[in-house]
């Protein structure tokens, strides 16, 4: 994906409820991997929660230094593949735009369609939200947004072997998913 540097973002929020976690009903605290304080002044996180029929199947708050050194073990060539289908698919720059053009302190226009496919939401039967937060706040970036279960496909269908793997080794020692729920794997962009 080829988009410009935001530099310093002033477009935030308080984390709302859509990013807290399910589990303990309120927003996440550390990282899943290092255990890092995440409301720690200037520390930058992601917050990815996936869902079928409507329950969550999985959740994860990780730090940017945990995300980079995942990101890092995908393979170059599976990277540059998503980078292109985002590229064919949505154009972030303008969507951001239009979408702090309505800035109305609320997270929902951002998580009401799909991202890729522009599927409303609510005729999603399975999807993923994502966003990134600086302690406490959620970051309008080029996300927050949701992915359906259809883009994810494609987008799994787009992963190497190599990735794959990785992918799954995360969902495994982190996750702590049963088999029948490891579907969708978490995006990790």
């Amino acid at each position: 994906m080829d988009v410009p540097d935001l530099g310093p973002i002033e477009e935030y929020i308080p984390v709302p409820e859509e990013f807290w976690s399910f589990a303990d009903e309120q927003p996440f605290k550390t990282c899943t991997i290092c255990n890092k304080n995440l409301l720690s002044t200037g520390n930058l996180y992601l917050v990815e929660k996936a869902y079928r029929c409507g329950e969550v199947v999985f959740e994860y708050a990780m730090c940017v230094c945990c995300h980079d050194q995942i990101r890092n073990e995908l393979s170059q060539q599976s990277l540059k593949l998503i980078g292109h289908y985002f590229d064919e698919h949505v154009n972030l720059v303008e969507r951001r735009k239009k979408l702090l053009a309505g800035y109305d302190q609320s997270v929902s226009p951002w998580l009401s369609h799909c991202l890729i496919t522009g599927k409303k939401a609510s005729e999603c039967n399975e999807y993923q939200i994502m966003t990134f937060c600086a302690s406490g706040d959620l970051l309008f970036t080029y996300i927050p947004c949701l992915v359906s279960g259809e883009a994810l496909a494609a987008i799994q269908n787009l992963l190497s072997p190599k990735t794959r793997e990785r992918l799954d080794d995360f969902v495994d020692e982190f996750l702590g998913l049963p088999p029948e729920a490891k579907k969708p794997t978490p995006y990790i962009g």
